[in-house]
């Protein structure tokens, strides 16, 4: 344990503290409380005893560093990731899944409960779990060349400083197979001339978005700059490589923002696209438009939301709002419902259009534009709604919007049980709905994020 001051009352820098873990915060660190303030640790779990140092105040909580566990919880195991620790993507490898789950669930309940002042029971269902490794099917990686050094991997906790990964435990082995082989690829690119240096310098992410069904993968170099001529050089020299890889695109971001993605979208090789069966339907998905990336488990919950709506035989049509390429709409429609989906990115709703014809399903229509916009002009009293928004979660409008035409019957999934809990509250604070069931997902092992599907019925007077 690192020599500093044991403190029996006082709290500042430098000191060392006796604690007991309570909770775990949205990224993972416990959270322990001493003379009434907020202590933060990384790496301590919920039940541990441990001496703390602590290092600076952050608004009302104190950041502190671990010293010495004195007592290790049985939750703990090593985490399987040989980059835990460094690489801020998966926060909680070092607790078992059993209890990961319960802390999600824990933390979803009292956030509901603090924000929205609802005491909900909590929808367990039986067959929540999942793969806990190797789920993911989309990866986007930043990349930087410092001098001639190639680096390559996911950014630190809070930092945009890139930890170097060779593979990635999350992430489906077909895509974490392929890392180290690109990596090495373009550091024997980099080695042919200063044009391709250049090239690479503009090099922002890379993203690689897989079909399980058809075992492909879509590549997409995201530059700052359109180096079409240099890059189609690398990218011939993957597509020819590697069987596995669908087609190679680049994408231009030339804005210094946290938006990933630019709005121009070019073709190296290949397709611009991959295909998948989702909820037996066939869906085209490009590189900039949402699908979800545990796909298994967004199948689960297509299908609650089927079984919800179906045994409401009063709605007279559906409207889902932030539809994306179909993933829910079409469902929908394939099992009898009459859908408008209405979606804000245009790409997207190209896609949507493409896959209902592709599924023969002639009883949706899609629309591009803000929801907050639409809305009103598609929602009546006999409709049902699908609320599936970014995390942000929906806005004013469109609460108003919803208050005022009274759809019969709403299903809102949510990754964000802090957008979630305040949605819920401006919903049901007026007493035109009540909450029927909200069932948890786990999306995303390994992680502190939640995804939540929460039913509110109409109250009729």
């Amino acid at each position: 344990m690192e020599r500093g001051k044991i403190s029996t009352s006082k709290i500042e820098p430098g000191i060392i503290l006796f604690v007991f873990c309570r909770d775990i915060d949205s990224r993972g660190y416990g959270i322990s409380v001493w003379n009434h303030w907020v202590l933060v640790t990384p790496n301590l779990i919920p039940g541990e005893t441990a001496y703390v140092k602590v290092e600076y105040k952050s608004g009302s909580r104190w950041i502190t560093t671990l010293q010495n566990r004195v007592y290790d919880s049985l939750d703990r195991r090593e985490p399987p990731c040989k980059y835990f620790g460094e690489c801020g993507s998966c926060s909680i490898q070092h607790i078992s899944d059993d209890r990961q789950w319960n802390l999600k669930i824990n933390t979803l309940r009292e956030t509901i409960a603090r924000l929205a002042g609802l005491k909900i029971p909590i929808n367990l269902i039986d067959d929540f779990s999942n793969n806990s490794f190797h789920y993911r099917n989309r990866a986007i990686i930043p990349i930087r060349l410092n001098n001639k050094s190639l680096i390559f991997g996911y950014y630190k906790a809070n930092s945009h400083e890139i930890v170097e990964i060779d593979s990635c435990n999350v992430l489906d082995l077909r895509v974490s197979n392929l890392i180290s082989c690109i990596k090495s690829d373009i550091e024997r690119f980099l080695l042919l001339s200063k044009d391709n240096q250049v090239a690479i310098r503009n090099l922002r992410h890379i993203s690689f978005r897989l079909s399980l069904t058809y075992e492909n993968i879509l590549i997409t170099f995201v530059s700052n700059n359109n180096d079409t001529y240099i890059l189609y050089k690398l990218a011939n020299q993957i597509y020819s490589n590697y069987e596995i890889v669908a087609g190679i695109t680049l994408n231009v971001q030339p804005n210094n923002t946290n938006k990933i993605f630019g709005d121009t979208n070019l073709t190296l090789l290949g397709d611009d696209y991959i295909d998948e069966i989702f909820f037996d339907l066939r869906f085209r998905i490009k590189s900039t438009t949402f699908f979800q990336i545990n796909p298994s488990v967004a199948e689960n919950v297509v299908s609650y939301i089927v079984e919800y709506f179906s045994n409401d035989t009063n709605c007279t049509h559906l409207i889902d709002a932030y539809c994306g390429v179909g993933a829910i709409s079409l469902p929908l429609t394939n099992s009898g419902f009459k859908v408008i989906g209405i979606e804000l990115n245009k790409e997207s709703i190209n896609l949507a259009k493409y896959n209902a014809r592709t599924n023969n399903l002639d009883k949706v229509e899609f629309y591009n534009g803000n929801v907050s916009e639409l809305l009103d002009c598609f929602l009546v009293e006999s409709s049902g709604l699908i609320l599936d928004p970014p995390r942000k979660g929906v806005d004013d409008l469109v609460v108003n919007t919803i208050l005022n035409k009274l759809p019969k019957s709403i299903a809102y999934l949510s990754c964000n049980p802090s957008t979630l809990a305040r949605d819920l509250s401006l919903l049901t604070k007026t007493n035109k709905y009540r909450i029927h069931k909200i069932i948890p997902f786990d999306f995303f092992p390994q992680t502190t994020h939640i995804e939540c599907l929460t039913f509110l019925n109409r109250i009729n007077f």
